[in-house]
């Protein structure tokens, strides 16, 4: 059980672990209930699954909160030169859109749109490729971002050779 007494962390706000809804934080006389924790009878308990944090900065007690899953994982936005793994969407004789559903190793939450040039395709022969050839809707592709399009969450990709 965690209480007002363990040594948090050389920050003002630790993080301490990962707690289950209706865990017990510590007592109330010890303890501020933040965002995520709610007080029942003499006890702090976290009202959510996530990550528990002390904040010892506020006084006179220190304030837990409890912070959900999206305060857990980060945002990921892919950059110039990250390595992708997408489905394509649809085609057209110009290009293929799809939707970003990994950068690097990490999953994205919701999927990012963007799209493969017919002239990204190859190295060679770029004005011979046919779309249609290449890629099929449903498909997964791993490629790299050349460039953050000009449309919102749009991004240009290049199949990876390697």
């Amino acid at each position: 059980m965690f209480t007002a007494s363990d040594e948090p962390s050389t920050s003002a706000a630790a993080t301490e672990g990962l707690v289950a809804p209706g865990d017990q934080l510590g007592r109330s006389s010890e303890l501020v209930a933040g965002e995520g924790c709610f007080v029942w009878g003499d006890y702090v308990h976290a009202g959510r699954a996530g990550i528990r944090q002390l904040d010892s900065s506020q006084q006179p007690l220190p304030v837990i909160t409890v912070l959900g899953e999206g305060a857990a994982k980060m945002s990921i936005v892919p950059a110039v030169g990250d390595i992708v793994t997408c489905k394509i969407v649809r085609i057209n004789p110009r290009q293929a859109q799809l939707e970003i559903l990994c950068v690097g190793s990490t999953a994205l939450r919701e999927p990012v749109g963007g799209i493969i040039r017919r002239e990204d395709v190859r190295d060679y022969e770029r004005d011979q490729v046919a779309i249609y050839k290449s890629f099929r809707p449903g498909d997964v592709v791993l490629g790299r971002v050349l460039s953050s399009g000009s449309m919102v969450s749009s991004v240009l990709l290049a199949p990876s050779l390697q």
